[in-house]
């Protein structure tokens, strides 16, 4: 389920290193398309971003939308409407910690607050009256502080800081309206800016002042972090690096070209992804400097169109595309390595059965998989060979063919849980199963039907059984799984949280439980819960 407090004394030393150009052509199969004719509400994407929750931001030419992975939300101005969107033309997204997502259009700036589901109108102080900003906006920065910048055109720049609800203007040497193209928090949190007609600044956040750093380079549109305290400008006639310590500004040699540059990306690999006005996208390796060149073409694979907005990564290193006029491009370099894994019936290595219930890694990288009623399978992914366990005659062999679960321990000890066979443990030296039982005392039998293993922090291994059975939890010492809580029935799920509650799911509610003193609270969902997890906001 997606971010100056020292004047500088400027000189100028324009230069460029000769180092060998590479450039090809590269297209990628795995590129894919999202446009009009899936929910996006306008081809001509300017921004894009990912919030907290795992939703892909797209603000278009006419209108915002969520992507959830499969549909899109549309957000649009509704006339009339306070907490609707203040204008339809979006040029630039942000998110802050406060999880808000905070977008700039040709009108002013609304910020989506997800604590009320609604849109609220960014207020400056003028004349002593709040006012509602109503310029077009080029750029959003927000720095570690929290303190959101706003960059418009014409109209300056605007400060709000973290805990006020309304912006500050920044002057300029008494200057009232000056157009700022481009914003950047540097990895010391000084904001950098680029001044229509002024030059690249820095922002003293102390005294409120903007900052004259360099004045002869013209044209900035996107600025971001290089490596050792640099930045990497974008420029209506090329790429630029400016190191700060020296004010030294160097001309790419590795990507000589005049190209219009929209943005500028640096991925996790250290590749810069370099986004175009007619000349798609160029990525520069700055480890050894080759160059390649994404371009548009209508071959199955290549990008839909050559002007590029932005290239955002998410999470997992997909590279999403916002174009002008051809939607959204998504390249996942990792698509095409999935891999279908089958059972052969002609073929003796090859995966027990393909009803898969659970799978777990080992220490050696080994996969795992627990199959319903085809036995257990062990996948060595090194030499793509299978081992294949399953119940026989043989008393050290699995007690059931029907595996519900697997637990890899901290002690690389490996447990495997069945339906009407209890659990197992097997040993690495004898490659035999040991055999364990979970006795309900309250009832004087034993439930054999497990349906989930857990390892918490604390190293204790959790059961969850099902048919009426109870909540179990292992004796390390006595080598045996004891009863918890009889009146904890059919666990299917189980989770510990952050602050050392575990919590269980079972056919219709979610129980919060402590450990320590056994108490417990069900919360009613009137749905079976399958999985329980936690994000970073506990």
């Amino acid at each position: 389920m997606f971010t100056a407090q020292r004047v500088f004394v400027c000189f100028i030393t324009c230069f460029v290193l000769s180092i060998n150009l590479c450039y090809s052509q590269v297209g990628s199969s795995s590129v894919k398309y999202l446009g009009v004719e899936n929910g996006l509400s306008n081809n001509v994407v300017n921004s894009l971003y990912l919030d907290h929750f795992g939703f892909m931001w797209m603000g278009t030419y006419d209108g915002l939308n969520r992507y959830d992975g499969y549909n899109f939300k549309v957000f649009r101005n509704n006339f009339g409407v306070d907490n609707s969107l203040i204008n339809n033309h979006i040029a630039v997204l942000n998110g802050d910690k406060q999880n808000r997502i905070w977008v700039g259009t040709q009108k002013g700036v609304s910020y989506y607050s997800y604590s009320d589901s609604k849109f609220h109108q960014l207020f400056y102080a003028e004349n002593g009256k709040n006012t509602i900003l109503t310029s077009s906006v080029t750029a959003i920065a927000i720095n570690k502080l929290s303190a959101v910048y706003v960059a418009t055109d014409e109209n300056g720049l605007f400060e709000l800081k973290k805990g006020e609800t309304v912006a500050k203007k920044v002057l300029l040497k008494s200057i009232k309206n000056y157009t700022v193209k481009a914003l950047c928090v540097s990895d010391d949190n000084v904001l950098w800016l680029f001044i229509k007609d002024f030059g690249l600044c820095n922002y003293d956040e102390k005294t409120g002042k903007i900052n004259l750093v360099k004045r002869d380079i013209k044209n900035i549109t996107s600025i971001i972090n290089a490596e050792n305290g640099a930045l990497w400008l974008g420029t209506e006639q090329g790429l630029y690096h400016f190191g700060k310590k020296n004010n030294v500004l160097i001309k790419s040699a590795q990507y000589p070209e005049k190209d219009n540059i929209m943005n500028l990306m640096l991925d996790k690999q250290k590749k810069l992804w370099i986004s175009t006005d007619g000349g798609g996208i160029v990525v520069l390796d700055t480890k050894n400097n080759n160059v390649n060149r994404l371009a548009a073409g209508k071959e199955k694979g290549l990008l839909s169109s050559n002007s590029i907005a932005q290239v955002f990564e998410d999470r997992e290193s997909r590279k999403w595309i916002a174009t002008l006029r051809g939607g959204v491009n998504i390249i996942d370099q990792q698509s095409t390595q999935f891999q279908n894994i089958r059972h052969n019936a002609l073929k003796n290595n090859s995966l027990v059965n393909n009803f898969v219930l659970s799978f777990s890694e080992d220490e050696q990288q080994n996969i795992w998989i627990g199959t319903d009623g085809g036995g257990l399978s062990v996948w060595n992914r090194k030499r793509n060979a299978f081992t294949n366990y399953v119940k026989t005659t043989n008393p050290a062999s699995l007690k059931s063919n029907f595996i519900t679960s697997i637990l890899n321990d901290a002690d690389n000890n490996i447990w495997v849980s069945s339906f009407s066979g209890g659990i197992d443990r097997y040993d690495k030296r004898t490659q035999n199963f040991i055999h364990y039982n979970c006795y309900n005392s309250a009832k004087g039998v034993d439930d054999v039907n497990i349906w989930k293993l857990y390892q918490d922090r604390s190293k204790n291994i959790w059961v969850g059984t099902t048919r009426g059975g109870a909540l179990y939890r292992y004796n390390k010492l006595a080598d045996k799984f004891e009863l918890f809580d009889n009146d904890l029935k059919d666990i299917h799920s189980l989770f510990e949280d952050a602050e050392g509650n575990l919590w269980a799911g079972n056919y219709n509610a979610l129980i919060k439980i402590d450990p320590v003193t056994k108490k417990h609270d069900f919360i009613k969902i009137n749905l079976a819960i399958r999985t329980i997890n936690e994000d970073s906001k506990h």
